[in-house]
């Protein structure tokens, strides 16, 4: 069987949606090591798998964790970049993998196809004959990256059925697969707080949600729409700005610094979301209709894709405010078509899962000649 190193960029929305993946090639006898910092390596141990050290010297003290609300990558980025300018910066990070690969004898590098693309890693050419290469990407491409995704030699994987793709963004040569979500393991939650007999809508803007300037300005507007609304309660996924809207919450706005998503998503009736694809995805697998509010990366798109497959509606910057806010939840809850649209998306991702699609393409790259 073989060993297949995965580096990732180091923060929950790029390594989490791989897990299902690694799970899989593990339990077909392969051996899956991480490369992670240090401040990771006991939560990757925690989901089972192995783990080395990325550029352990110089990340001391970068701490950023998989399962608690902590800041985006960009602190690790900028650390190297005063380290290492130019063209050695990419240089820096081929040695790095490299060192990895050969210290644990990989025979497959997964690396995180944005990073290998921005940084011009072309690990594909650096690590020949010793170890096969493949990218793949925990969100769809973005439009204005569309002539990154494919070349010779390359084996680019997004984690997503070909049926949620719009055909005018498929990428020709690069491969869609199963829908990959994680669901994390139950953890201590105040499930006493959450009201049986009301409508329970989810509020989350993911892991990076400081990167956002309008965040904080959404999430005020939205908890002062459950004064307007009878008979739902808001639970609201605040992260890194869970202290600054403390003194907000109230019995009908419950703000957490972190909730366990998939188990809210079990019992929510719909969602307001930034349009993260993780996310959009975990609500297909729970069929809860989606009210997108993108920021921005690939969220104005996931937006528009949500939309034209009717499994919710987005609004512009300058539509969020509580009443729209209110009027629109209002039409995702009462409109049947989002749910039976859900309903037709779910069956495709949970059989795309089934198929192990992911685990079935690596093991052919792993027998491949290129």
């Amino acid at each position: 069987m073989a060993t297949i190193l995965i580096w990732m960029s180091p923060e929950p929305g790029h390594i989490l949606p791989t897990v299902k993946v690694a799970r899989d090639l593990q339990n077909a006898g392969h051996r899956v090591v991480y490369q992670v910092p240090r401040s990771q390596n006991d939560d990757i141990l925690e989901l089972g798998f192995d783990a080395i050290p990325f550029f352990d010297q110089l990340l001391t003290s970068y701490q950023i964790r998989l399962f608690e609300p902590s800041h985006p990558a960009d602190c690790l980025f900028d650390t190297l970049s005063k380290t290492f300018s130019g063209n050695a910066y990419a240089r820096a990070f081929r040695r790095e993998l490299a060192k990895a690969v050969h210290s644990i004898r990989a025979d497959l590098l997964i690396v995180d196809g944005i990073y290998h693309d921005v940084l011009g890693l072309q690990m594909e050419v650096s690590l020949k004959p010793h170890c096969r290469v493949a990218r793949m990407y925990t969100h769809l491409p973005y439009k204005f990256m569309r002539g990154e995704y494919s070349g010779p030699g390359v084996t680019s994987i997004f984690l997503a059925p070909r049926d949620f793709e719009l055909s005018q963004f498929i990428i020709k040569d690069s491969h869609y697969t199963e829908g990959t979500v994680f669901s994390d393991k139950d953890r201590e939650f105040p499930w006493d707080l959450i009201a049986n007999n009301r409508v329970i809508i989810y509020c989350s803007f993911g892991s990076q949600i400081e990167e956002y300037p309008e965040a904080e300005d959404n999430l005020r507007e939205i908890i002062a729409m459950t004064a307007t609304i009878e008979d739902c309660q808001v639970i609201i996924n605040a992260g890194l700005l869970r202290d600054r809207l403390a003194g907000l919450s109230t019995e009908k706005a419950l703000i957490f610094a972190r909730v366990p998503q998939a188990a809210i998503l079990k019992i929510a009736s719909a969602m307001i979301l930034h349009g993260g694809f993780g996310t959009i995805k975990d609500c297909i697998i729970h069929e809860v209709p989606m009210l997108v509010l993108p920021h921005k990366w690939d969220q104005h798109l996931n937006a528009f894709r949500v939309g034209r497959h009717e499994l919710g509606v987005s609004l512009s910057s300058a539509q969020r405010n509580s009443s729209t806010i209110a009027h629109t939840l209002s039409h995702l809850l009462s409109n049947q078509i989002y749910r039976a649209k859900l309903s037709e998306m779910h069956r495709i991702f949970a059989q795309r899962e089934d198929e192990q699609p992911t685990r079935r393409l690596l093991e052919r790259v792993l027998t491949s000649k290129r």
